[in-house]
């Protein structure tokens, strides 16, 4: 399937992946369909190309869960903690 058809599919609602280009949809609704973008952001997203990374951002952002981001900031703490020698906690 071309990334544009894709794209149709999912502003539509039917978000599948991956593409010809092995992506995802851009909110990784696909993936996650909880993550799906109301309609009008999925149509704001097709309206707006120049904010189409910025989008995904912000989708990428809020497809992780609290616990993956805690998980994230610990994980930088002992990588930062083991470089400066000190003791993780």
């Amino acid at each position: 399937m071309t990334p544009e058809k894709q794209l149709e599919l999912w502003v539509k609602g039917d978000p599948r992946c991956p593409n010809d280009q092995v992506e995802c949809c851009p909110d990784f609704s696909c993936c996650k369909r909880e993550l799906l973008l109301p309609l009008a952001e999925r149509e704001r997203f097709v309206a707006e190309p120049a904010r189409r990374e910025e989008m995904m951002l912000g989708a990428l952002a809020r497809s992780l869960s609290l616990e993956d981001q805690v998980a994230m900031v610990l994980s930088g703490r002992e990588r930062s903690a083991a470089k400066a020698g000190e003791p993780s906690c």
